[in-house]
């Protein structure tokens, strides 16, 4: 067999690896950790986190900005935290081809991020919250008691549309 370059040299394997499965190529399943430099599964606990903060901070960003305006309060300035995670797309950082201490500094810095970032969220929607009008009509004096009522806000913790109906359960305390 002469040597032909490119993919076609692997043409005349094909019919000898078909039987065989895919035992005719050894492979590796798991974390690559500082092996193969660059490799996208390289360093994966540094990546998870850094996906992670991206999304956190994306969905802050959005949750604060629809709230700010909606309540005409003043966002939250998360300039900072998308900075640092601009910085740790950098082509050492992010690729996986940095040195294994340097690694340690930035998942310690991208759980400052998180903390912003879930901050952020937590403020606009306090803000929000503060807008919600959750006084009870007082009955009138002839009207029988009642158990207490209680408002709240349910906001949903997952990330895809749900049209169940919430039935809440009342606090132990009350007794009921």
């Amino acid at each position: 067999m002469s040597f032909i370059p490119g993919f076609t040299a692997f043409l005349p394997l094909a019919p000898r690896a078909r039987p065989q499965g895919t035992d005719l190529i050894p492979t590796h399943q798991g974390e690559l950790q500082y092996c193969m430099r660059g490799c996208y599964s390289s360093v994966a606990k540094f990546k998870y986190a850094y996906r992670r903060c991206e999304n956190l901070l994306g969905r802050a960003e959005t949750t604060d900005a629809v709230i700010s305006a909606l309540t005409k309060r003043r966002g939250s300035d998360l300039a900072r935290a998308w900075d640092g995670i601009l910085f740790n797309t950098f082509h050492d950082i992010l690729p996986g081809s940095s040195i294994e201490r340097a690694f340690d500094d930035q998942i310690a810095w991208l759980g400052d991020i998180a903390h912003a970032a879930q901050e952020a969220e937590f403020r606009a929607l306090i803000a929000l919250a503060a807008c919600v009008d959750t006084r009870v009509a007082q009955p009138p004096p002839d009207h029988p008691p009642e158990p207490p009522h209680w408002c709240g806000i349910l906001t949903p913790s997952i990330q895809w549309p749900c049209r169940d109906r919430v039935q809440p359960g009342l606090p132990p305390c009350l007794g009921l």
